[in-house]
């Protein structure tokens, strides 16, 4: 935090990095309204009969999207990928 103040040419103090350290957690992000898009989320969701489990943010674990998707709809989203993928952006992901 204080290396993006440097950068922003900005002084903060320990107190403000503290409170800068709490507001940008994963529990607290998730708790915001504003980040998590439950306003625009929760219509959604309710339109289309599903239940609202979760907001934008969901569970912050790496990889946690294969316990929601089904083998099918993985499927489709790479096959969707490797034909919409721009050439040269991320490679390595694809070798």
């Amino acid at each position: 935090m204080r290396k993006v103040a440097k950068f922003l040419d900005v002084t903060i103090t320990g107190d403000e990095v503290e409170k800068l350290f709490h507001h940008l957690s994963f529990d607290d992000m998730k708790k915001n309204p504003a980040v998590n898009k439950a306003d625009r989320l929760v219509p959604a969701f309710n339109a289309h009969g599903l239940p609202v489990e979760h907001g934008f943010i969901r569970k912050g674990q790496i990889g946690s999207w294969k316990e929601e998707l089904s083998p099918e709809s993985i499927r489709k989203l790479d096959d969707w990928i490797a034909m919409n993928r721009i050439p040269g952006l991320h490679d390595e992901y694809y070798k």
